[in-house]
């Protein structure tokens, strides 16, 4: 028995989307209402902050590096607010994905030791690539409140005692005037921390889920390829038990390429917009770096971003292809599998029609390209 667990394998990506209440489970009603108000709306709160520091003090005073640094973290609420609205719109979509994994869990413990084998194996991978994504994400949120923390130790140690702000940005009105007051000050510090966190649960809950689809589903061509190697395994030709064989390859794969298809619907718009807020954000980044460097300063939080910019455009587009890379094996499996030497007519037909069917590429598309490391390059030699 393998006893796969879908709530507890993911239950980081889980916990994440339960918190900010975007889980597509939870009832749409009146309760999710009155909590996402104060919930979203005080994430919104920090961003008005933050456009207003950008558009009338920054920007207007010439203070490109710090509008640069605002606008990272606008493009942040941006993506968060998006990745909400796809949980919302799409949120049937996720749970027929969610129930289908489900499902071939639950159904894995009938299969052979072979097959339970491939099921269990992409399963504890995609597990390990949400508690890796947790790992970058943490790392990245969590170089700012860090940051605080020694920087107000510093101040301390060398006696010049000081309020240090998490992010450094202009406040209007009273707020400005009052930011070091203890009040104020930990009112704003309480209001950065929960901009980060509020973007830290989403990016935990969000992004590992159409890569946990992506492994499942390359876990499920894996078994239809296993079959079709077994297709004409033994000493005689019996024509009713390779017509049970082609049954069992022929109603898998069409279930797992209408899963594909499913994921192509419901992440073709949020690959996008990854690829297109990376081209954004790196070189907004790269310039606060470059900076930073000719203040003689290193600046950590940004060369962080950096680096879970790259993990967020290269995992889909490497899971991706990875899915796209098992299809293509998978139809060599069916030419190679000696089907020419049986004289079944019915049978070759079937095997026809797979390979007809596999010519279309099984990866995950977006608006306007296919999701591979092809597209990887691009994003980078358009950024570079």
């Amino acid at each position: 028995m393998l006893n796969l667990d879908y709530d507890e394998m993911f239950k980081i990506s889980i916990w994440a989307l339960k918190i900010n209440r975007s889980y597509p489970t939870i009832a749409k009603d009146k309760i999710w209402l009155l909590t996402i108000i104060p919930v979203h709306g005080f994430f919104c709160f920090g961003f008005c902050l933050i456009i207003n520091s950008m558009i009338f003090h920054d920007l207007k005073i010439g203070n490109f590096s710090a509008a640069c640094t605002n606008g990272i973290f606008s493009v942040l609420f941006i993506c968060v607010s998006f990745k909400y609205l796809v949980m919302i719109t799409k949120s049937k979509d996720i749970v027929t994905a969610i129930n289908k994994v489900k499902n071939d869990y639950t159904a894995a413990d009938f299969l052979c030791s072979e097959e339970q084998a491939i099921t269990s194996a992409y399963a504890n991978r995609a597990s390990w690539v949400t508690k890796i994504w947790l790992l970058t994400s943490c790392s990245t949120f969590s170089v700012f409140p860090l940051q605080v923390v020694v920087l107000t130790i510093y101040y301390y140690a060398i006696g010049d005692s000081k309020f240090v702000h998490m992010y450094q940005m202009t406040y209007p009105g009273d707020l400005e005037v009052n930011k070091n007051e203890p009040f104020t000050y930990f009112f704003l510090l309480f209001m950065q921390c929960y901009y980060g966190f509020y973007t830290l649960l989403m990016y935990v809950g969000f992004t590992p889920l159409g890569l946990i689809f992506m492994l499942h589903a390359c876990g499920r061509l894996e078994i239809v390829k296993y079959r079709i190697g077994n297709l004409f395994n033994g000493e005689t030709y019996d024509e009713r038990e390779i017509r049970q064989r082609l049954k069992n390859i022929v109603m898998p794969l069409q279930d797992v390429l209408d899963f594909v298809d499913l994921l192509k619907e419901t992440f073709r718009v949020v690959y996008e917009v990854y690829m297109k807020a990376t081209t954004v954000v790196f070189p907004i980044a790269l310039y606060e770096i470059l900076e930073a460097f000719k203040e003689s300063r290193i600046s950590i939080e940004f060369m962080t971003f950096i680096v879970a910019g790259t993990v967020l455009c290269f995992a889909p587009c490497y899971y991706s292809d990875l899915l796209m890379e098992k299809g293509l094996d998978l139809r060599m499996s069916v030419y190679a599998s000696g089907w020419e030497v049986y004289p079944d007519s019915a049978m070759r037909r079937t095997l026809v029609i797979i390979l007809c069917r596999l010519e279309r590429e099984v990866a995950i598309r977006t608006l306007f390209r296919t999701v591979n490391l092809d597209a990887f390059s691009e994003v980078k030699l358009h950024i570079f």
